[in-house]
């Protein structure tokens, strides 16, 4: 699950004050030429490409994968109203939603890793309705823990786990998913993969990742973060415990090319 703000385009008309009354076609056009001023040419262009993919995958294959969910997990929807475990949490809610994660992106991630599957548990950081977990589940891992704070989130994604649960294409039957705040979940002593998909803002980032880190070292084991759609990667790499996860130059450059988020991937260290 990525919690972000509007949206994309909506962030950046806000930073860079786009009358709102203009045409969509008139915005776009306002945003490239403040995108470009401000950000430059390459930047500019990459994130119109990485849009363009986004249409892609959501037309022609994520559209496909959710029919094998019972909910669909592919609208977007605030949190704004909903049952939130912390309701504490600093977070703005008005300004942030439930969106999924890319199913290819994800797919693409969990392959780089050189690991054995059976040996780690994964942990998915705001699970939503659970369309990360459908393809986490497609490997052999020992278990999946899923962790949303969002009660309704919680209840469809729970359902759709127990529908797709029995599909042929599921290796990995030990699945739970937890109505839990994430900063009160007690971390697992087993080897793990962390994924998460831009789910919360630094308030909660920060900690969660602290969180980590003492966990490791009151048990040192393997510890992989998968970051896909990496806003605050920075809290990663100015992490004294945290280091770059090595992945092959060719998964890397699938996912620079191909997938609709960047990922990034660190480890926990002493």
């Amino acid at each position: 699950m990525t919690h972000e703000q509007k949206s994309t385009r909506a962030y950046y008309e806000a930073l860079y004050d786009v009358p709102p009354h203009l045409p969509v076609v008139v915005r776009k056009l306002f945003v490239a030429f403040y995108m470009l001023k401000h950000k430059g040419v390459v930047f500019t262009v990459y994130s119109i490409y990485k849009r363009i993919l986004t249409r892609i995958h959501m037309n022609f294959i994520d559209v496909k994968i959710d029919k094998k969910l019972k909910y669909t997990a592919l609208n977007n929807e605030k949190l704004e109203g909903m049952n939130l475990k912390n309701k504490g949490d600093a977070q703005n809610l008005e300004e942030i939603f439930y969106a999924p994660t890319y199913y290819k992106t994800c797919m693409w991630s969990l392959q780089a890793l050189k690991i054995k599957y059976s040996d780690f548990t994964v942990i998915d950081c705001g699970s939503g309705l659970s369309y990360a977990l459908y393809a986490i589940a497609q490997f052999p891992f020992k278990a999946i823990i899923g962790v949303e704070f969002a009660q309704e989130l919680y209840e469809r994604g729970a359902l759709n786990v127990n529908h797709f649960i029995n599909q042929d294409n599921i290796l990995c039957k030990d699945i739970k998913v937890l109505h839990q705040d994430i900063l009160e979940y007690d971390i697992p002593n087993v080897p793990l993969v962390v994924y998460v998909c831009n789910p919360f803002n630094a308030d909660i980032m920060k900690p969660w990742i602290d969180a980590l880190v003492a966990s490791y070292l009151k048990s040192p084991r393997d510890i992989i973060v998968v970051y896909s759609n990496p806003v605050l990667s920075s809290l990663f790499k100015n992490h004294p415990n945290v280091a770059q996860y090595p992945i092959s130059l060719w998964k890397n450059l699938t996912l620079k090319v191909a997938s609709p988020f960047d990922v990034n991937f660190y480890y926990i260290k002493g």
